[in-house]
């Protein structure tokens, strides 16, 4: 039958059987027989198997598009199917590849290949809905992110969109139906991204104000409104206030001395 598995490419690949190849060109409906095959085999797999079930249609359908491929790349023994491995956070499933089996690309472990990560600092979550969002700042000092959906399972690490280098550890908040996440940039300031309810990120933004810090901020919710706090010179803790409205406060210094 149908099998899933994580390859080094990397990629993300189900292999079909000779018989199944033949099952699918033949089939008055091959996105339909392509989709039972691909069920049947996204039970057995862990962490990708979840997410793959709930877009087993667009699967079914992009392999049954190539039905032709399928047939000119076997050579007896069945084929592998590849997509990227971004398709399980982005949720575009388009071939990367078909190749003919027996293959000679590596298997490796699924929760390798979409959740592992190393940090050197501490990570943190907050929750949107039924998504948990997961910030961890790589070695290089890029912000990560990883989530959960609807199956509970992790869709892989995945850099923030914005191309920012940060200098602490992210800090993460929810309100409403966004997520936001905060950190500070090389030269210390404080800047943030969001998620709305589409899953997409707004872009790197710079709290108001001239606040620099050597820190990680800490962040928390009361009602609409997000607190920002930070530790500048002579060890004084300021905060800021992201209105419901979506504007800053300002940074308020209430003389807050921590020793």
């Amino acid at each position: 039958m149908a099998a899933i598995r994580a390859t080094e490419d990397p990629g993300i690949a189900i292999e079909f059987l000779h018989e199944e190849v033949e099952e699918i060109t033949q089939a008055p409906d091959p996105a339909a027989a392509t989709r039972g095959m691909v069920l049947a085999a996204a039970v057995t797999v862990p962490i990708a198997g979840p997410l793959m079930t709930d877009a087993a249609t667009e699967i079914a359908e992009a392999i049954a598009h190539r039905k032709a491929d399928l047939q000119e790349t076997d050579e007896g023994h069945g084929v592998e199917v590849v997509f990227p491995t971004t398709a399980l956070t982005l949720g575009r499933w388009e071939i990367q590849e078909i190749r003919p089996l027996p293959t000679t690309v590596r298997s490796v472990s699924m929760a390798e290949t979409f959740a592992s990560l190393r940090s050197q600092a501490a990570p943190t979550a907050a929750s949107r809905g039924e998504d948990l969002y997961v910030f961890a700042r790589d070695p290089e000092g890029r912000v990560q992110y990883n989530r959960t959906g609807r199956g509970g399972a992790f869709e892989g690490w995945e850099e923030v969109p914005g191309d920012m280098v940060s200098s602490s550890q992210p800090a993460a908040v929810a309100r409403g139906g966004e997520v936001l996440v905060f950190v500070t940039d090389a030269d210390g300031r404080v800047v943030s991204n969001r998620v709305g309810e589409d899953g997409s990120f707004a872009g790197w933004e710079p709290v108001p104000g001239d606040v620099r810090t050597d820190t990680a901020v800490g962040v928390g919710s009361r009602g609409g409104t997000v607190f920002v706090f930070a530790r500048v010179d002579e060890d004084r803790i300021v905060f800021n206030q992201l209105l419901p409205d979506g504007t800053y406060d300002g940074w308020q210094d209430k003389s807050i001395a921590f020793r």
